[in-house]
């Protein structure tokens, strides 16, 4: 069965683990309420990773990358400061490797 909730009452801590990774859509389908409420929960969950395509909203940043370890195939969009202060991971691999180099 389906359980809406509301975005204010959303506990990423509940879903998301200490050392899990994450991954959201891209550009115009980024999920920008749901990466700003994540990044808001981030203390409260601890170090996690997430993995990024090419970001244009405020979810990936500087102040983000105590308690999140950045991944991603570029350093376009707002990945490109995170890549100048090293605080993003580029995946060395063609974008077809992409899903067999997160594999665990």
């Amino acid at each position: 069965m389906i359980k809406e909730i509301e975005l204010d009452a959303l506990d990423f801590s509940i879903l998301v683990q200490q050392g899990d990774r994450v991954a959201w859509g891209q550009a115009g389908a980024e999920p920008t309420a749901l990466t700003a409420r994540l990044m808001a929960q981030r203390e409260k969950i601890g170090g996690f990773d997430a993995f990024v395509g090419l970001c244009l909203s405020d979810s990936v940043c500087s102040a983000h990358a105590q308690q999140v370890r950045f991944q991603s195939y570029c350093a376009a969009g707002r990945n490109r400061s995170l890549s100048r202060q090293q605080q993003l991971e580029i995946l060395p691999c063609h974008y077809s490797a992409i899903a067999a180099a997160l594999a665990p």
